[in-house]
């Protein structure tokens, strides 16, 4: 009778193993996905901000009292406009002395060319002695030289007069102004600010680990898309590499021309695609469900191969919306144009048997 109970426990025992063998050796049922190689295109993107090429904060050219203020802040003006005018009586005061001082100093000159004259005449008699004769020489000389520095000053005035008007140095459209009339300025008073409008560029901060890229000027591909207007690619191109890289935010400056027809304005940003030099890698996209993560931190995907999965650790290159880049982190990268499994992958291990669902 004692050996019954030891029967049974036998029996039960063979029937778990038998169910428990039956249910773990159980295909998993997966979907797969097709994937396409490609020759994956090393983008950059990354942000901006619009600046125009010309932003000048002005000052006057003369210190002076603020007399006239021809523009204000959002007036679109031309090169050489006149922007604002000072009190010009002093300087008009002196331009009249300047001119007054010309004309003495011509009559001066006239009148000692002709007192050398009549010596010139006497002297061919004899009737004067040569020391007079230099003199009268050395008179001239001197009202040529007076002549001549009257000349200056009065440019010089003229100019000192044409400085009471401040003007502008390129097309543009005044920002802002920090004056107002009667108020006194100096040559280091910030009157205006102009900014151009028609000549823009992106201003873009690139991480120094892509500095040899830009240097060799491999990139030649580039498109803006606009942040106020995101349906938008523009092609451009690189008008200037800055190759020093600030000491804060280990990055260096590219300057990228922006179209002129677009509607751009200097304070907007933009983001800039970059087309890096191909590195050759193979790459896919496929749904994110086909992606499986590790407690390491690392990705794999799954290749069915015939009954049974392969494992394969991935990168991922980039990510839009629901569908990934990727690439295999090392190896052969054509695995991947193997069907990929997409559901059930966490329940998934090296080897696993599966079943590929028809549908």
């Amino acid at each position: 009778m004692r050996c019954i109970p030891a029967f049974i426990s036998v029996v039960a025992l063979s029937v778990l193993a038998a169910w428990s063998t039956s249910t773990w050796s159980t295909p998993v049922e997966v979907a797969v996905f097709q994937a396409k190689d490609l020759q994956y295109k090393n983008k950059l993107t990354l942000s901006g901000t619009v600046e125009a090429k010309q932003n000048a904060t002005l000052a006057s050219l003369e210190a002076g009292v603020v007399n006239e203020l021809l523009v204000e802040v959002g007036d679109v003006v031309k090169r050489g406009q006149a922007l604002l005018k000072l009190d010009p009586t002093l300087a008009k005061l002196r331009l009249e002395q300047s001119e007054a001082s010309v004309e003495s100093a011509d009559v001066a000159l006239l009148e000692s060319k002709r007192q050398l004259d009549e010596v010139e005449s006497l002297s061919k008699k004899q009737f004067v002695a040569p020391t007079l004769l230099a003199e009268r020489r050395a008179d001239v000389a001197a009202s040529k030289a007076a002549l001549a520095k009257a000349k200056a000053a009065l440019a010089m005035d003229k100019e000192t007069l044409r400085r009471q008007t401040l003007f502008a140095p390129f097309d543009g459209v005044v920002m802002k102004r920090n004056v107002d009339l009667g108020e006194w300025v100096t040559t280091q008073t910030h009157t205006l600010t102009l900014v151009s409008v028609g000549d823009l560029r992106l201003k873009v901060a690139v991480p120094q680990e892509y500095i040899n890229a830009f240097s060799n000027n491999n990139i030649n591909e580039l498109v803006i898309q606009p942040d106020h207007d995101q349906s938008k690619f523009i092609a451009a191109k690189v008008q200037a590499i800055v190759p020093v890289i600030n000491e804060q935010t280990r990055s260096f400056v590219v300057h990228v021309e922006v179209p002129k027809q677009e509607s751009f304005i200097a304070g907007m940003s933009a983001q800039a695609q970059f087309e890096l030099p191909s590195t050759g890698t193979q790459a896919v996209w496929v749904p994110k469900s086909a992606l499986k993560y590790h407690p390491d931190g690392a990705l794999s995907v799954f290749v069915a191969n015939g009954n049974s999965a392969t494992r394969h650790t991935v990168r991922v290159l980039e990510q839009r919306g629901e569908q990934v880049l990727i690439s295999v982190v090392s190896g052969d990268s054509t695995v991947l144009s193997g069907p990929i499994i997409i559901t059930a992958v966490q329940l998934l291990k090296n080897g696993s048997e599966i079943s590929v669902s028809k549908d």
